[in-house]
């Protein structure tokens, strides 16, 4: 911790975990609600503790999270007050500040809103003459994350509760994704680690640093060589090297989260019972009714039995965009929810989502195409991306760079790690399905 905050503030203090924002070095186009004394304090315990997020990806880029409390004279009479930070440094296409300011414009509910938002410039440029970029962000306090939620082999909440924060993250999603002016915004990165929930009860969805602001049907050059996202959340398209992105992505992003821990608490309650350990794992007697019924409906409208998967070609257009009826999904929480112990009464975030859908039967959704790079491109990108000490020394401000940490031993994100190997999609490629 004390390394992160030298990182960005060029200096080591007694106490790491806190610092000023007029401490950041190297801020630019600043856009702030808190005044620039305001003191930042992250909140840990030890180095790993409470840290969202903290890992460097293979392509250059590094980023760390954390939940903190934010100070300041005039705020409150000095009261200290929850928040969320998070820093993360890389090239100059890093856009999460711009996509976040966006669903916040267009009023996309569950997203925090943003406190404190600057650019970071460093004084240098890489082999290749790329510019490097920071963006530091303070927003409202967000919570734990989803996976709080998920603990000693149950759940902390009710079914119903699960389900209605999950349909609030539907909700989000999908008014994220409406095509207005001809733009619509994706997320690319919904994972555990992502998906917090405030007071047991109330979702929100945080680093939208993965995602875009796009126009509808766009064709656009593909950022870097390795797939976006967090790999053990990715959609089987994009982990067949799909070049086209869209919202449906993201909800089977979202189906795969839902289902990450509760088939974990299923698995580790059968392995319990010495008795089943000779019998196939039936997950339905594991998960409350309602839960399996969600996971089920979830399920038929993300894979289709029409849809085969393994006749998949990189440069195919998701076939499910043309046939995406935002109806169908609440249909299949509106089951869920009757088998729920409140038998679906009290669940604001599933009414909400619920009147969204109800009040925009015109509504489209659209999805992008990121060409794909050639193999030369892919060696050039490579040796561009920074992979020494002395490339990110010559991109931070000069003070800083007495003050960076190793670069190879961030610890991966708690939700899984975002490295991706280079052939990942021509391994899967030349895998044949199982019949």
């Amino acid at each position: 911790l004390g390394k992160d905050c030298g990182y960005l503030t060029r200096r080591n203090s007694g106490l790491p975990g806190e610092f000023s924002l007029d401490d950041i070095m190297g801020i630019e186009h600043v856009e702030s609600k808190l005044p620039s004394q305001t003191t930042i304090y992250l909140d840990y315990a030890d180095e790993n503790d409470k840290v969202f997020g903290r890992h460097r990806h293979l392509n250059g880029q590094r980023t760390w999270a954390y939940p903190a409390q934010y100070w300041n004279d005039e705020h409150a009479n000095g009261q200290v007050s929850d928040a969320f930070f998070k820093f993360q440094w890389g090239f100059d296409d890093e856009v999460e500040i711009e996509v976040h300011r966006h669903v916040l414009h267009r009023k996309v509910p569950h997203v925090p809103p943003l406190l404190y938002a600057a650019s970071v410039v460093g004084n240098g440029t890489g082999p290749k003459g790329q510019r490097y970029k920071g963006e530091a962000i303070v927003t409202e306090n967000v919570g734990q994350s989803v996976k709080s939620i998920f603990k000693d082999g149950g759940l902390c909440v009710s079914d119903a509760t699960l389900i209605d924060i999950f349909a609030g993250y539907v909700h989000t999603l999908l008014a994220a994704a409406a095509v207005a002016e001809n733009k619509f915004a994706l997320h690319r990165d919904i994972s555990a680690g992502n998906l917090m929930v405030k007071n047991d009860r109330d979702p929100y969805i945080i680093d939208w640093g993965c995602g875009r602001v796009c126009a509808a049907n766009e064709v656009r050059s593909q950022s870097n060589k390795h797939m976006i996202g967090t790999t053990v959340y990715m959609g089987i398209r994009i982990l067949h090297g799909c070049t086209s992105r869209s919202v449906i992505d993201d909800l089977e992003s979202l189906f795969l989260v839902l289902c990450h821990y509760p088939v974990k608490i299923a698995r580790m309650a059968w392995l319990a019972n010495s008795a089943n350990l000779l019998y196939c794992m039936d997950l339905s007697t594991q998960l409350p009714e309602s839960l399996s019924e969600l996971a089920k409906g979830m399920f038929e409208l993300l894979f289709p039995d029409k849809l085969v998967f393994s006749t998949i070609k990189p440069g195919d257009v998701d076939p499910r965009i043309d046939a995406f009826d935002q109806q169908m999904w609440i249909d299949v929480f509106d089951k869920a929810s009757k088998l729920t112990t409140t038998g679906g009464a009290r669940m604001p975030h599933l009414k909400a989502l619920r009147a969204y859908v109800g009040k925009g039967s015109m509504r489209r959704i659209s999805s992008i195409i990121e060409e794909t790079i050639q193999s030369q491109q892919l060696d050039d990108m490579c040796e561009e991306n920074p992979t020494d000490n002395a490339d990110y020394d010559s991109a931070m401000p000069r003070s800083q760079a007495h003050h960076r940490d190793s670069l190879h031993t961030q610890t991966p994100t708690r939700s899984g790690s975002k490295r991706s190997p280079g052939d990942l999609v021509q391994r899967l490629g030349n895998k044949k399905p199982r019949k």
